[in-house]
């Protein structure tokens, strides 16, 4: 069978293999809470804002409000992520995460090729990247899959371009690197554009060529500013969740996955091995064929690497970050920061490239006697039958509970229930993950019907707490107060406009009412809690935002007369400044807020959104600072008696000012575009 032969018949059994799948996830998820609780819910906003119209700039319906645009991997602005948009969230997610799967295999296939290799090694190579255990993780994280998916392109890109320069492929490579930007995973850009440097470096020194590459990827960036200014500007004023010292710095028992993706057990379950937010991040697993040809190789060249071998060890030791001795010159806030296991990727990247190198070797000519091709073909058959294997081995699908008719009329329920209020869903630690694989549905179930973190979008149900990458400053202080258990007596609840809680435990009967009790948890009403925004009269200034947050914890605080403000370390009110080139805002947006106040004596409007810098506000039709309220909220001031019209809109600086840039971007294009096609319709006719 010739080369030709071997390698269509390997793409046409990969892409039968992920079409397999298309039809075994039908239906069903992954049993990865993170899947359930974050990124189903988050698509499906994007979804549902794109189809009425409208940029998915502020989510209103988690955390008191937050940024959408602007969060960690939000890729609203993703091109192929907007399908979505004529065939609906429900399945069509992991259509789309297979069809990412086959592009990152088909763009590693190029890369290889770029060096020659035989088609069939090519292939196997491309694989092998797409099916090892790290990507197969990924089949439940689209953003993270996506953002992959366009490395090996951008390497073969750059590749083409060493070769032979031409401007349709300059053009191209900054294609490329724009698709991998708005895929919408910072960190993966972050790393890829780090070691791309440093192979282009590698290849060219400080050349001319050099800064062609820079000025590829800065026009890349000016293409993408529409999403990722506004996440620079989030970082300015965010927080990571804690999830405790160290998390993103692998531990040594995670390169037993080396020898078997599942060496660690099942993520999320009670025997897991590792730290549950490493899970994908931390597992090597290529195959034990292509491990044992990668090992082999090293032996072969005797001390003398090549530039893929050298970043093979790199990026092997670069994810332990603290826990390796060599490291620990370095502070260990640094590696922190850096969330070094996420880097892990280009392990996966490197390791597979290196292989291709050695099988591109020239062949020893002992090579064609018949029983070393035969044991080549057993060879390649074990590496095939491990990759068809890893799937069956780490992906568990459970039936997917937003699916389900059940939930769908008990969400139906506590909407009508809710109505302009919010939610609050209390669960207790035992009941956040399966603790095996066989009640993974339970677990899934569960969460569903407890509308628990984020699942609550899905249903259009506005919620008080939400599940963030990065957390708007002041977020932290509600999940907090969460987590620190019954009986929340205190206002916080009554000023976040939470009119309904689930809970497994029963409330304080003076201040809450049980509405109904089924399978151990109860649906609450509390009566207390205040409207979507309020007028009120007097005020109170403390010095900090702990300290206004803190005043809610008082059962007796009359938010209903009094307003709680922060002050700066200078002794001022905590503010946003008015945003005077606006006009007033029309409404029908999650962004846009508009009031009629009577005739009242009251100094100040509240707003119980997040308080966040972007939000403009306007009295009576004139620009108004925003001020800090109860340490999370928003208020303007009213300036006389009488009545009033207040408006308030979300409408951030960094989306604007990225906007401007990706249109000027799509300008020049086009008019690059535009001008080669008209210079070659010239001298076509010239010729003829």
């Amino acid at each position: 069978m010739n080369a030709k032969k071997i390698s269509t018949s390997l793409w046409v059994g990969y892409a039968a293999f992920l079409l397999f799948w298309v039809f075994r996830l039908w239906g069903q998820m992954p049993a990865l809470m993170d899947t359930l609780e974050y990124v189903f819910p988050e698509k499906w906003f994007n979804v549902e804002s794109f189809q009425k119209g409208l940029i998915p700039l502020w989510n209103p319906y988690i955390a008191c409000g937050t940024p959408h645009v602007a969060n960690f991997q939000s890729a609203a602005f993703y091109p192929f992520f907007w399908i979505w948009n004529l065939t609906g969230l429900t399945n069509w997610i992991f259509v789309m995460v297979f069809a990412h799967a086959l592009l990152a295999a088909v763009g590693f296939y190029f890369w290889m090729r770029s060096f020659k290799l035989d088609k069939g090694l090519a292939v196997l190579c491309a694989i092998t990247f797409s099916g090892s255990a790290y990507l197969t993780y990924l089949w439940g994280f689209p953003t993270h899959l996506a953002s992959l998916a366009w490395i090996p392109w951008i390497f073969w890109m750059t590749r083409e371009l060493l070769d032979r320069s031409t401007l349709g492929k300059w053009l191209i490579l900054a294609a490329f690197w724009s698709l991998q930007i708005l895929a919408g995973y910072p960190i993966f850009t972050f790393y890829a554009m780090v070691f791309w440097l440093v192979f282009l470096r590698a290849q060219l020194k400080f050349e001319g060529k050099f800064w062609k590459f820079l000025g590829a990827w800065g026009f890349a960036l000016m293409l993408t500013a529409c999403q990722w200014l506004p996440f620079v500007d989030l970082l300015g004023y965010m927080h990571r969740e804690s999830w405790g010292a160290n998390l993103y710095n692998l531990k040594w028992s995670e390169y037993l996955t080396l020898l078997a993706p599942d060496a660690l057990g099942i993520p999320g379950s009670a025997g897991y091995k590792g730290d549950y937010p490493n899970y994908i991040f931390g597992n090597f697993y290529l195959g034990l064929v292509p491990l044992f040809l990668l090992v082999w190789s090293f032996r072969e060249q005797k001390g003398k690497l090549n530039f893929w071998q050298k970043s093979v060890l790199f990026w092997f030791l670069f994810p332990l970050g603290s826990n390796f001795l060599l490291w620990g010159v370095f502070p260990v806030s640094l590696w922190d920061k850096l969330e070094v296991s996420k880097a892990s990727f280009l392990f996966v990247f490197c390791a597979i490239t290196a292989l291709g190198f050695y099988l591109n070797q020239p062949s020893p000519k002992n090579l064609k006697k018949n029983w070393t091709q035969k044991f080549a073909w057993v060879f390649v058959a074990l590496w095939l039958l491990d990759l068809i294997l890893v799937p069956f081995r780490i992906v568990h699908p459970v039936p997917d509970p937003y699916q389900n008719r059940e939930i769908k009329v008990m969400a139906g329920r506590i909407k009508l229930m809710a109505g302009e209020g919010r939610l609050v869903s209390l669960r207790g630690e035992e009941q956040i993950y399966s603790s095996s694989v066989t009640d993974a549905n339970g677990s899934f179930q569960q969460t569903a019907e407890r509308l628990t973190q984020n699942t609550n979008v899905v249903w259009g149900i506005q919620s008080a707490e939400g599940h963030l990458t990065t957390v708007v400053d002041g977020f932290q202080n509600l999940s907090k107060y969460l987590r620190e258990g019954f009986p929340y007596d205190g206002r916080v609840l009554d000023a976040a406009g939470v009119n309904t809680v689930l809970t497994p435990k029963p409330l304080p009967a003076f201040k809450y009412r049980t509405i109904e009790q089924d399978a151990g948890l109860y649906l609450v009403h509390n009566a207390g809690a205040m409207p979507k925004a309020w007028p009120t009269e007097k005020q109170k200034f403390f010095g900090s935002r702990a300290e206004s947050f803190g005043a809610l914890l008082n059962p007796k605080t009359f938010l209903e007369d009094e307003t709680d403000f922060d002050l700066q370390p200078d002794g001022q009110i905590t503010s946003l400044a008015p945003g005077s080139y606006y006009e007033n805002p029309v409404g029908g947006s999650p962004c846009e807020f508009q009031f009629a106040l009577p005739a009242n004596t009251s100094r100040y409007f509240v707003l119980d959104q997040c308080f966040a810098p972007g939000w403009h506000a306007w009295v009576d039709g004139k620009p108004a600072p925003i001020l800090r309220a109860e340490g999370l909220w928003m208020a303007v001031a009213l300036s006389a008696s009488g009545s009033h019209e207040v408006a308030f809109q979300y409408s951030p600086l960094s989306f604007r000012l990225g906007l401007f840039m990706t249109l000027i971007a799509l300008v020049c294009v086009i008019t690059i575009f535009s001008k080669t096609f008209t210079t070659e319709t010239r001298r076509h006719r010239e010729r003829h």
